[in-house]
């Protein structure tokens, strides 16, 4: 233990002494406390000293690594309280450093193998004994033992503690006693009295345990007289270890096969009962409490999957079902590495995961893959996604494949160019700056493998997935029967154009809106005046003024009703001379009765009218 005081900078002002649990450290007057801290404990540290100096709050079991002198790193544990002059101004701060490495190390390694704990036990800085049940006579001591509590070894051996007078507080060790012989693994804090009668304070571990057919308990004792101050340290880890995994979202456990074939569960968290209600002291005896709970589908498989861990020394990973203490049954994920027991015996240590939801929303993603695979697979159009970065197809629906006269799988891998374009025609192919992540459309050939150019729409845009790589995303729709449409239209329009100019008569075509959108080479030439003059309102500047007005009201009553119309009007020829003219106006429909404007044809009624 080191005793030390600190100014209000943190610095330190005085230490009692620079060792710690038998080594030696780099602390001196003016350092701070962190300046030998580990790299990675440096920033918490700085930064909870800081807060407390701010606020001359004490700080309580801080724990951190610091190196000695041979630049091992060894845990301490701190503690501290601010203290003031007499005028009530605050200095700094007066506590308290002491080694917990030991106790870290005997939590890492409460189970090793055999051999290390016999090394441990014949080397090790803290006292070991055997004691022969049920008298509970000492059978094996270490140095370190003898050290501890002053006595030697011949005056050990085949003595009880309570005949050394070793335990001043019987009461205390009464219940100790008991934990131990049923079984249980016990950690505590007792009085020690050593042979030159000294009262001493002892970190006890102590556990059942069988060899060469007689139960016998092996304790371990670590003198931490000098660490009064310890014991509330202790009992705070253990309360938070207990908090930890009761809060971890899974369960921690110790499975072992016993070297007889049977197995337990030597260790699980309080979270194992809160799932299950099964007592953790039943599932250290049997683990058929918990295979029990295992659906009955699941069984055949968990087990083999154990066994094979066994055979293999592997690390096991199994999903499997288990019993709510409610009925129901969750979806459980174990994991865990087996290590070998040196009585024959394999113990694994891991963690069971709930991954029930884990396991619905994996269904729910499979559900809408095969969903998607389907609508892709049923789409009438090609849908193609490619790697951007080779230019290669990783996805092709079976419209896709048809276009270019494949099959998917043959088309998967491929070049685009090739797919695509057979690899001719590649100024078609997107590539570079001509996708980009806003959607694009135009019209392109796909070249079939016989030459044969398929007209498509094509709509592309290019895309990328975190985490992975950037892509194009292609479809395309077969518009050879539009072509075809476009080509008879074209066709049929060209004809009724010819039809329209050899008219003697004067015909008019107007949209939707009412106003005209072209007129016949009879019409043009009697006005004088280009297509582009006439239309929209243009034609109406041909009107006479007189009949303008009334024109106008007859064609808007009209429009608005779509109704046919009839109407007579003087229209002013190229040669200056208005003509009367009488127009039939007649709507025009599509094939679903849709309103597409009006065709009108004019006749001079000039004589008639004089």
């Amino acid at each position: 233990v080191a005793l030390w005081e600190t100014n209000s900078r943190n610095q330190f002002t005085w230490i009692s002494t620079s060792k710690l649990g038998g080594a030696v450290f780099d602390i001196a007057v003016g350092q701070h406390p962190y300046d030998s801290a580990h790299p990675d404990d440096i920033a918490l540290l700085k930064d909870h000293l800081s807060e407390c100096v701010r606020h001359h709050q004490p700080f309580r079991e801080v724990e951190y690594r610091m190196r000695d002198r041979d630049g091992r790193w060894h845990w301490v544990s701190v503690s501290g309280e601010p203290f003031y002059d007499q005028a009530g101004n605050f200095i700094g701060f007066r506590g308290i450093t002491w080694s917990i490495t030991r106790r870290k190390l005997l939590e890492e390694h409460a189970r090793t193998y055999e051999k290390d704990m016999i090394q441990w036990f014949r080397e090790g800085p803290d006292g070991f004994l055997i004691l022969a049940m049920p008298e509970g006579k000492i059978e094996e001591a270490n140095p370190r033992l003898e050290q501890i509590l002053g006595f030697r070894r011949h005056e050990l051996i085949g003595r009880t503690m309570r005949e050394l007078d070793i335990w001043p507080d019987l009461a205390a060790v009464a219940g100790v006693w008991q934990q131990v012989q049923s079984g249980q693994t016990v950690h505590r804090i007792l009085s020690h009295r050593r042979g030159d009668g000294k009262i001493i304070q002892c970190a006890v571990s102590a556990r059942l345990y069988e060899h060469d057919g007689r139960a016998r308990v092996l304790a371990v004792l670590h003198d931490i007289t000098e660490q009064v101050a310890a014991r509330q340290v202790e009992q705070a880890w253990s309360d938070r270890l207990r908090r930890l995994t009761a809060a971890a979202p899974g369960i921690a456990y110790e499975f072992r096969r016993n070297p007889d074939g049977s197995y337990c569960l030597p260790f699980a968290s309080d979270r194992m009962y809160e799932f299950f209600g099964i007592p953790i002291e039943l599932l250290a005896e049997d683990a058929q409490h918990a295979f029990n709970r295992v659906h009955p589908e699941d069984l055949p498989e968990l087990m083999r999957s154990i066994q094979r861990s066994e055979r293999t020394m592997a690390p096991w990973r199994h999903e499997f079902r288990l019993r709510h203490q409610k009925g129901h049954y969750l979806w459980f994920l174990g994991q865990s590495i087996p290590t070998k027991d040196p009585d024959g015996g394999i113990t694994w240590r891991g963690f069971l995961l709930d991954v029930t939801e884990f396991r619905k929303l994996s269904e729910t993603l499979r559900d809408r893959d095969r969903f998607l695979a389907n609508l892709l697979e049923s789409l009438p159009v090609g849908v193609v996604v490619i790697r951007k970065q080779d230019e290669r197809v990783v996805l092709i629906n079976a419209a896709g494949a048809a276009m270019v006269s494949h099959s998917a799988e043959q088309l998967l891998n491929m070049r685009c160019r090739d797919v695509l374009c057979g690899g001719r025609l590649s100024k078609h192919c997107p590539f570079g700056e001509s996708a980009s992540e806003a959607a694009h459309q135009d019209e392109l050939l796909l070249v079939q493998p016989d030459g044969t150019a398929i007209p498509v729409l094509r709509q592309f845009r290019s895309y990328s997935i975190p985490g992975d790589q950037d892509y194009y995303l292609m479809v395309f729709t077969d518009i050879r029967e539009r072509k075809k449409l476009e080509t008879a239209l074209r066709d049929s329009e060209s004809r009724y154009r010819e039809l329209a100019d050899s008219i003697p008569a004067l015909v008019l075509i107007s949209g939707p809106d009412g106003a005209c959108v072209d007129f016949n080479r009879t019409w043009l030439e009697f006005r004088g005046r280009t297509l582009e003059q006439e239309k929209g309102d243009g034609w109406l500047e041909g009107v006479h003024p007189d009949d303008r007005e009334r024109v106008t009201a007859t064609y808007r009553n009209a429009l608005q009703a779509h109704a046919p119309f009839v109407m007579t009007y003087r229209l002013l020829r190229h040669d200056g001379i208005y003509r009367w003219i009488e127009e039939h106006g007649v709507p025009r429909l599509d094939t679903e009765g849709n309103f597409l404007g009006y065709a009108g044809g004019c006749m001079d009624i000039t004589d008639r009218q004089e």
